[in-house]
């Protein structure tokens, strides 16, 4: 809910599947619900946002969503994924987390899930104090993150 204390600038996330690197899917451009039907998945709890939108796409387009784990965060499901167990519709920031501590021998594999799926993310800072410039340098560089990440 927006409040004239608070200052929220907020970003839209495309969805993506990690995949073990060792799968057939993980060459692929793109997937979606039919190549993903019936496989195990990995993810959020029932209410959480991307689990909704996800399970709509793979009942819109007739495909049979196989949820195996049910999770907190998207961080454990990525070490499943990793070990050949499941697959996993994800966020950009998890992703790019995984990334960055993987990044000698990574075991996923990244790929763009289609139908879009978008998960909403804010930068949220007071809007009557004037920030430290600590502050101030970080929030530009996390918004600058947050734009790249959101033009993929």
């Amino acid at each position: 809910e927006d409040r004239d204390t608070i200052k929220k600038r907020t970003f839209e996330l495309r969805c993506v599947c990690a995949i073990y690197r060792d799968h057939p899917l993980a060459e692929r451009e793109e997937v979606g619900p039919k190549d993903l039907s019936g496989l195990p998945m990995a993810a959020l709890t029932r209410e959480h946002p991307t689990l909704i939108k996800t399970k709509r796409a793979f009942r819109d387009f007739g495909a049979e969503f196989n949820q195996r784990f049910e999770l907190q965060i998207f961080q454990p499901a990525l070490e499943l994924v990793e070990r050949g167990l499941c697959f996993s519709i994800c966020d950009q920031i998890s992703a790019e987390s995984y990334r960055i501590y993987c990044k000698h021998d990574p075991g996923i594999v990244f790929v763009p899930f289609n139908p879009e799926i978008t998960i909403s993310t804010s930068i949220v800072t007071p809007s009557r104090r004037p920030p430290s410039m600590l502050a101030e340098k970080f929030e530009e560089c996390l918004t600058q993150a947050m734009i790249k990440l959101q033009e993929g």
